[in-house]
């Protein structure tokens, strides 16, 4: 889909490159992260695919189309561009935000009205609460969300993303993360994705550019040849000691959780007593009616009031994860706080399952092959 052949960026003044000889090509549906310290040219790279900075030399092409013979505005509106800065209008609603692209190409007023409706319902949020507020009324991950709903306005096959999740707050980062794997799981577009954060490469890419100052590339591979098998010195120090560990961060949640019985919050202990034995384990997990969690129970709890109801015995946990959430997330919240046991649950917070340190432990002493699993 994208392919960069030879590219090199000089900057008026400068004798060195402020990007040399850049060579890799991104499949068509694939995410590829641009990774390196401040000053190795990745900001530099991306902004010549949809020319807002122009080559010196070298072909950049989508589709076999080199983008220098193509109108450069007519390009970036068939590109989707969103930015750490989000870049929202301020003086318009997110509904007009949302809608700037379309007008352009001269949609029709239903068309668009149908578009956005479409597109905040895609990213979580509620349609008629939110499509006449102004940015100014949103939170900074709203406001994100709204950014991404933009770029995505008139469907474009292409999409830049440039530290799009850099200036949230880490808990919110990660919700937005594994909202657009979410999202990214659906709509297959073809990516090129600028981080710092070689965490979030791991977790987004499904191939990494690791570069040098002076837009030199180190490396080029998937995010788990990356972590096994460094190219040099300073992709191994780049990736950090750690990378063992990081290795976690390829694999899904959804890949690894299992089926663990649950019990209503309404039912009585004695039931969920009776549910652990024909199961053969000490614990379950609490959910409501709708199948959200709770909280678990366990067989010692149960055992000191077994004809009380499991609301009256149970013990709460407001932690859980998502199927896009990686191992090394669950792995991290199972440690914070101190549970052996994680509730999974759907798009819609309703409960799937269980994922365990059993399940890390056995992922980290298991060779990975990708990230379709173990």
């Amino acid at each position: 889909m994208i392919e960069l052949k030879n590219v090199t960026k000089f900057y008026p003044g400068q004798r060195q490159p402020a990007v040399a000889n850049v060579t890799f090509t991104v499949p068509e549906g694939n995410t590829c992260v641009l990774i390196g310290p401040s000053g190795c040219g990745k900001t530099t790279i991306m902004k010549m695919v949809n020319r807002l900075i122009e080559p010196t030399e070298g072909i950049i092409s989508i589709n076999d189309n080199n983008v220098r013979q193509m109108n450069a505005v007519k390009l970036r509106r068939t590109i989707g561009y969103v930015i750490q800065q989000i870049g929202l209008f301020p003086h318009m609603t997110i509904q007009q935000n949302i809608a700037v692209v379309p007008n352009m190409l001269g949609w029709k007023p239903a068309k668009i009205a149908q578009r956005v409706d479409e597109l905040i319902e895609l990213v979580g949020m509620d349609p008629p609460t939110y499509r006449d507020r102004y940015p100014r009324e949103l939170s900074g991950g709203q406001r994100q969300r709204i950014g991404v709903a933009r770029a995505l306005a008139a469907d474009p096959p292409v999409m830049l993303m440039d530290e799009p999740f850099g200036a949230v707050d880490p808990i919110t980062r990660d919700r937005l993360q594994n909202e657009f794997l979410r999202l990214q799981e659906r709509l297959h577009k073809t990516i090129i994705f600028v981080t710092h954060d070689i965490d979030e490469a791991i977790k987004m890419g499904d191939q990494i550019v690791i570069l040098q100052v002076g837009g030199l590339i180190q490396q080029i591979g998937s995010p788990d040849e990356i972590l096994a098998s460094p190219a040099n010195d300073f992709v191994a120090d780049f990736v950090g000691s750690d990378r063992g560990l990081k290795r976690l961060s390829l694999i899904r949640v959804g890949d690894m959780y299992q089926q663990h019985p649950s019990v209503q919050v309404s039912e009585v202990a004695e039931v969920a007593i009776e549910r652990m034995d024909k199961a053969g384990v000490r614990s379950l997990v609490v959910l409501d009616r709708e199948r959200h969690v709770l909280g678990y129970l366990t067989r010692k709890d149960a055992e000191k009031h077994p004809r009380r109801l499991v609301a009256d015995v149970m013990n709460p946990l407001e932690v859980y994860t998502e199927k896009q959430s990686t191992l090394r997330d669950a792995f991290s919240e199972m440690l914070t706080n101190t549970i052996r046991m994680l509730p999974v649950v759907d798009d819609d917070d309703r409960y799937l399952g269980v994922v365990t340190t059993d399940a890390v432990q056995n992922a980290i002493s298991t060779p990975h092959n990708g990230p379709e699993g173990v």
